[in-house]
């Protein structure tokens, strides 16, 4: 524990480390680890190319089109999961949806 907390962050173990530890082992469980982590943003380098407020507004809504697509498609993994399993009878899969989720 002691490891954990040290002030000096070059001392500090890390939490890899810290979980491969035999007192935290029995907690840890590596199949339960979501996916892969997610790409670190540098899209800050393409937006401080842009000059002009069209092409900053063209940005944000194209930007905007990309979340609202992932959004989506992840609304549809969650809906398809959940009609998979035992949730079936669910209420609120039942619940009218507004129409960005259709």
């Amino acid at each position: 524990m002691r490891q954990m907390i040290r002030y000096e962050p070059e001392k500090r173990i890390t939490a890899a480390q810290a979980l491969e530890h035999p007192w935290l082992a029995t907690f840890y469980d590596p199949a339960d680890e979501p996916g892969p982590r997610p790409q670190v943003f540098t899209r800050w380098r393409d937006i401080e190319t842009l000059e002009t407020v069209e092409q900053f507004r063209d940005a944000i809504w194209n930007e905007i089109q990309v979340r609202i697509r992932d959004f989506k498609d992840l609304h549809k993994m969650t809906l398809d999961h959940y009609r998979s399993t035992e949730h079936k009878q669910d209420r609120w899969l039942n619940i009218r949806h507004p129409p960005l989720f259709r």
